[in-house]
């Protein structure tokens, strides 16, 4: 059984969105991960923000998740995720398409490249912790 702060093992984490709301949860206590992951996201070019690795994750976990919910969710402005989604769709990494019903929210969806970016993180988050002192 785990805690919070750790990643389920390979037997739990059976897909690709377990092991992201896992990630979510301690994204913000590993600084180290993180640094890391925006470090090797720029080598292939991409640049990276904390919060970024909490929209990315979410959208993988949940296709056509709005930037709405996303503020609610994690009490961060509307504009904050805005900026963000936005800065994620002209990487590449998602993609945002107006909801077929009234056309009024867009719905966050991730891209393979996304996805690979992601997948960097969760490499990083399930390595040996890095010994400090």
């Amino acid at each position: 059984m785990n805690d919070d702060t750790t990643l389920p093992d390979n037997a739990e984490a059976d897909t690709l969105e377990t092991a992201c709301s896992a990630a979510v949860r301690i994204l913000a206590a590993d600084h180290y991960v993180l640094t890391q992951w925006q470090m090797r996201a720029r080598k292939q070019g991409k640049s990276l923000m904390p919060v970024d690795a909490i929209i990315l994750c979410e959208v993988v976990t949940d296709a056509g998740i709005t930037r709405a919910f996303l503020s609610d969710k994690y009490l961060m402005s509307p504009r904050m995720v805005s900026q963000s989604a936005h800065e994620l769709e002209n990487q590449q990494l998602i993609t945002s398409v107006r909801s077929p019903h009234d056309g009024r929210y867009s719905m966050m969806h991730i891209t393979e490249e996304g996805r690979d970016i992601v997948n960097l993180l969760l490499d990083l988050m399930e390595a040996p912790p890095k010994q400090f002192g």
